[in-house]
């Protein structure tokens, strides 16, 4: 079956990308089905889950593409995807926002406004 309306090489080059990204690929997807899963435990609807899995994979593939940077191997990119689905999109936005108050030196209040506001 050959298709005219790829270039040719097209599936070689799809797959070698796929396996060079793959723990990037199956970190990502993981969280994402955490998050998921975990959003329908809490009797959320199935908007909410596939958004919550969408935002969780973004969040870990930042993490995950930055795990060099920290020392760690791609092979932890399974553990982190795990880890970051795991504790959902509330608590990642707000540890994310407690590093940017730490980092910009504002407190924030318990609604998740800063007191310089």
């Amino acid at each position: 079956m050959d298709n005219q309306h790829l270039p040719p090489g097209f599936w070689t080059v799809t797959l070698l990308w796929v396996k060079t990204n793959a723990p990037s690929i199956y970190g990502s997807l993981a969280a994402c089905g955490m998050a998921t899963m975990i959003t329908l435990r809490d009797g959320k609807s199935w908007s909410k889950a596939i958004l919550s899995g969408a935002i969780c994979l973004l969040i870990a593939l930042g993490v995950i593409n930055s795990l060099e940077y920290f020392g760690w191997d791609k092979d932890h990119a399974l553990l982190v995807g795990v880890v970051v689905g795991g504790i959902g999109v509330e608590r990642c936005l707000a540890i994310m926002n407690v590093f940017a108050s730490m980092r910009t030196n504002t407190q924030i209040e318990k609604e998740g406004k800063s007191k310089d506001e």
